[in-house]
């Protein structure tokens, strides 16, 4: 089973907890919002709670991953580009070599042709 089934199962359980408690807590209660007071059912102030809690943990949740993705994209970008600089330098190292081979016979066909004219 995945995390997010898993995550999805854990999530689903939690819910049926919240809607049974909240059902056998139904009576009237008087809420104080700082100047503000109301009376409503405790089940539906438990419902608006868990739905609240939801939706902050949700956003927290998408903020994080926006910010990882944001990364993980300009790492991808950071990784060609070394790569890309990576295989730019060993194509000059082995032109280096090759030009270095290049000379290197030329002078030995030089001595070679040297020693022969003498």
């Amino acid at each position: 089973m995945q995390k997010i089934q898993f995550m999805f199962i854990i999530s689903l359980v939690f819910a049926i907890i919240v809607t049974i408690f909240a059902l056998t807590n139904a009576n009237p209660v008087v809420i104080n919002l700082i100047f503000y007071k109301f009376e409503a059912s405790q089940a539906l102030i438990i419902f608006i709670s868990a739905a609240l809690g939801a939706i902050i943990v949700t956003s927290l949740g998408l903020i994080k991953h926006i910010k990882l993705k944001s990364k993980i994209k300009t790492l991808h970008k950071e990784n060609e580009e070394l790569s890309t600089k990576l295989q730019n330098l060993l194509d000059e190292m082995n032109t280096n070599k090759m030009q270095k081979h290049e000379s290197d016979s030329s002078s030995i066909e030089e001595e070679i042709g040297a020693i022969h004219n003498d």
